[in-house]
């Protein structure tokens, strides 16, 4: 199987792919340095460089990813090559729930915009959900920006958009 960066093209089979999670089940796993490992004649790549420096303990694959402008595939690739040569080891498997929007958003979010433009506020709510292929259920956290920034396109009086903005501001600093 052509796991390694530099026979993969970027694009996964099916079986590359589940080799794959069975080490790294999704996005928001953060890695560490293995510092005991002897890195003597171990020759990496740019991009191999490049996560290495960004790895701090804290950061995802996801967030890390981002930094580089890689794609899932392309970083799920290096980050498995990386573990597999055993310069990187898993420090935590956070979960996907932790990435979620909680409950209570939506209800603030219907909250605000109801004092807003009325009652049709959950039809809006709903409506750009839709447009954005987003579920309530499964929203993440880094899409409320998004969310937020859709919505007020709805508004047509600019004061009450403005408004809005800054109350949805004040919720999501809670967040």
């Amino acid at each position: 199987m052509a796991l390694n960066p530099s026979e993969n093209s970027g694009q996964m089979t099916a079986e590359e792919l589940d080799k794959i999670r069975q080490i790294i089940p999704h996005s928001q796993v953060v890695f560490e340095t293995n510092n005991s490992v002897n890195s003597g004649e171990i020759k990496l790549k740019t991009t191999e460089w490049a996560i290495i420096t960004k790895l701090d303990g804290e950061k995802t694959i996801e967030e890390i990813a981002e930094t580089l402008s890689l794609s899932e595939d392309e970083s799920l690739i290096y980050f498995y090559h990386l573990n597999e040569m055993g310069l990187i080891r898993i420090k935590e498997i956070r979960s996907l729930e932790e990435n979620y929007a909680p409950k209570e958003f939506f209800d603030q979010l219907t909250t605000v915009l109801v004092k807003t433009i009325g009652p049709v506020a959950s039809f809006v709510i709903d409506d750009v959900l839709w447009d954005l292929n987003l579920d309530r259920e499964k929203f993440q956290k880094d899409k409320i920006p998004l969310l937020i920034e859709t919505i007020s396109q709805e508004i047509t009086d600019p004061e009450k958009r403005v408004q809005f903005q800054q109350q949805m501001l004040t919720h999501i600093k809670e967040l």
